[in-house]
């Protein structure tokens, strides 16, 4: 025993060399009295419940609470991990149908503006040949009646072709008593355009004749039968007595002229008054002859007539007067215009003609 003391306290000490222990102060209060008045252990309360206290208190409470419906079923193991809730599915789904639908929408909408911008262009394109079909199909028939009108060799053929017949036949033969009738023979068209004479629809032609220099120029109204008749008066500028027979015989009954008007300023014996006329400088074809038209500025057409030829002044314009000499006239060229019957020498309505001679 007394061996094994001594080997206890030998290692004691080699324990002692090698770890020095540091004993804490012991108050000498009964540690058995500390234990004997410490709590007994109690379960400890949580500030925040988890997940198994809620699922536990939600069973008991009877609430259907899910892992999602707490707003962790994103991370828990097991739960709805990545899916995605059928609602947001639904939403997604009639939000593809829409813009499907929008898609479709204006796909149609685009392919029948497509359409329809194609059948205008087509439409345009009929209705141009259309045109250009009807004009050659006018011109045409202008042409072949041109050539039959020039190519007449008598009175009752030539008047086949033009207008007002009753009432011209006589003047034709009046004239052609001193003008010869030639047969002309047709070579080109070279100038063909509607033209408006008063609300009556008119054709303007140039026709080039062989053997004459200058064109022949030709009007023709289309009449509500879609013929075609041609103005015989204004083509020979036909005048009810020739101008220098006019002048010498100074007829005071009114006669219709054919004549080149502009405004003038000479006023003279009978129509010395500037306030009361208008004067017009007179003018023919075919003959440098002339006359000093007046009109009224009472008559109602006067206005019409000055504002038109003021408006038209950079050239003569033709005109259809009724003129006549006042009696016992001193002056030798100065005639009264009693009527202004037309723009350019055509007559537009039958009320408007000259009695037949």
């Amino acid at each position: 025993m007394a061996h094994q003391n001594r080997s206890s306290g030998k290692e004691s000490g080699s324990n002692s060399r090698e770890e020095e222990v540091v004993r804490l102060p012991v108050s000498d209060r009964d540690l058995s009295q500390d234990l004997d008045v410490m709590p007994s252990p109690q379960k400890i309360s949580r500030m925040q419940p988890t997940v198994q206290d809620l699922l536990e208190d939600g069973v008991e409470e009877g609430a259907e609470l899910t892992a999602v419906d707490l707003g962790i079923g994103w991370d828990e193991e097991g739960g709805a991990g990545s899916s995605t809730p059928m609602g947001w599915l639904v939403l997604i789904g009639v939000m593809l149908v829409i813009l499907g639908g929008w898609a479709m929408t204006k796909l149609v909408s685009g392919e029948a503006s497509v359409a329809e911008a194609s059948q205008h262009a087509r439409d345009e394109l009929n209705q141009d040949e259309r045109e250009h079909q009807d004009a050659l199909v006018l011109l045409t028939k202008v042409e072949n009646l041109v050539v039959e009108y020039l190519k007449a060799s008598d009175i009752e053929r030539k008047v086949s072709f033009v207008r007002h017949q009753t009432r011209v036949l006589p003047l034709m033969r009046n004239y052609y008593q001193r003008h010869e009738l030639k047969p002309e023979k047709f070579e080109a068209l070279w100038d063909f355009h509607a033209v408006g004479v008063g609300n009556y629809p008119f054709f303007f032609l140039s026709v080039k004749v062989e053997g004459e220099e200058a064109p022949l120029v030709l009007f023709a109204e289309q009449l509500a039968n879609g013929d075609l008749k041609f103005d015989w008066e204004s083509e020979v500028s036909y005048q009810p007595m020739g101008i220098s027979e006019y002048l010498e015989k100074k007829p005071t009954e009114a006669m219709d002229f054919r004549v080149h008007a502009r405004l003038d300023s000479f006023l003279g014996y009978e129509f010395s008054d500037g306030d009361r006329y208008q004067p017009l400088m007179l003018t023919f074809r075919d003959t440098d002859e002339f006359l000093f038209g007046y009109i009224d500025k009472n008559n109602p057409e006067e206005a019409e007539l000055t504002e038109y030829l003021w408006r038209e002044s950079w050239a003569r314009q033709p005109f259809l007067l009724r003129l006549r000499f006042l009696p016992n006239t001193q002056s030798q060229r100065s005639v009264l215009v009693e009527k202004v019957l037309a723009p350019r020498w055509v007559y537009i309505e039958q009320g408007d003609e000259e009695p037949t001679p």
